[in-house]
């Protein structure tokens, strides 16, 4: 499956109403083409899991959240696993979607890593479930998997060039568009700049 098809299996599993907080590249492109205006762009390979966690964690049973990225930028930040497998009893469900591609594609296609990575040791290690699915038909049992805090691993084949963002793909516009859906769906008042003196 490519990422389109894989983040579209996604979304008819959870439906609309969730926060997604995503990555750079081909991740960050798919989860905003399904949830438009939900979905919050971090352009920093390794935030996306700790920044999703904190908004799980902030917004309580009363939001879904899930994080999207690619492999490599997972890998960038494996402590993140480490800070969710410590909030699994605070959060009321929260899945790290994880792209795997087996390469760092934005970054040029380079190689995510360069021996087998065996998912069930590393995400087990931290007491997490691990939902895994290669085909569309598999992602809603291996969103099951993963729950009610875990991975789901989604691995992708993408032969197409990855499409130039536009509008809220990346940058100051996905900012506010998030914080008006927070604001709107769950009440959270937008923060208010700092001012200096």
């Amino acid at each position: 499956m490519n990422s389109d098809e894989a983040v579209g299996a996604l979304r008819d599993a959870l439906g609309r109403d969730v926060a997604v907080v995503a990555g750079v590249g081909r991740s960050g492109w798919a989860a905003g083409r399904y949830w438009p205006e939900r979905t919050l762009h971090l352009d920093a390979l390794g935030d996306v899991l700790p920044v999703a966690s904190g908004l799980a964690l902030g917004l309580g049973p009363a939001g879904r959240v899930i994080s999207v990225e690619g492999d490599g930028s997972l890998l960038f930040g494996l402590a993140g696993l480490a800070t969710l497998a410590g909030l699994r009893e605070r959060l009321h469900g929260f899945t790290a979607v994880v792209l795997d591609n087996e390469r760092y594609e934005s970054g040029g296609n380079q190689p995510s890593r360069h021996f087998p990575l065996d998912w069930p040791a590393l995400v087990g290690a931290f007491g997490l479930p691990l939902g895994q699915a290669h085909r569309p038909t598999e992602v809603a049992a291996a969103l099951v998997a993963a729950a009610p805090v875990g991975v789901l691993r989604l691995v992708v084949r993408d032969e197409a060039a990855l499409p130039a963002p536009t509008g809220t793909d990346n940058g100051r516009e996905a900012v506010y568009a998030f914080r008006r859906m927070l604001e709107l769906r769950y009440g959270v008042r937008p923060s208010v700049p700092a001012r200096k003196f």
